[in-house]
């Protein structure tokens, strides 16, 4: 696919394709993993370069399967540190320990 458009001039009624300017991804920089402490849905947070986060529920935690809000939620720049569940809307600090998600314990079976 090519990254040009065809812009039509309206005095010359000639067709140029001109480069269209690259879309700015941050595919470098991973979402944060959080869980709600209220319903224990695990979220995805995603920050913009302005500072805006984008909310996604991962995991529907079975408490609020039948009740749930939303799945996503967008805030603003300017909404503070704290997040908003998009699930069951508590809003919680993301910097607590019962935010954290605890990695999978297994156990290797000896044979």
């Amino acid at each position: 696919m090519s990254n040009r458009r065809k812009i039509t001039l309206s005095h010359t009624r000639t067709s140029t394709a001109i480069p269209a300017p690259p879309i700015a991804l941050h595919e470098d920089i991973p979402p944060s993993k959080v869980r709600c402490p209220q319903c224990a849905s695990r979220l995805e947070v995603i920050e913009t370069p302005s500072g805006a986060r984008t909310v996604s529920v991962v995991y529907l935690a079975p408490a609020v399967e039948n009740t749930a809000h939303g799945l996503e939620s967008f805030m603003a720049a300017d909404a503070g540190p704290e997040l908003i569940c998009p699930a069951c809307r508590k809003r919680f600090d993301p910097a607590e320990p019962s935010s954290a998600i605890r990695p999978l314990t297994r156990t290797q079976t000896t044979r």
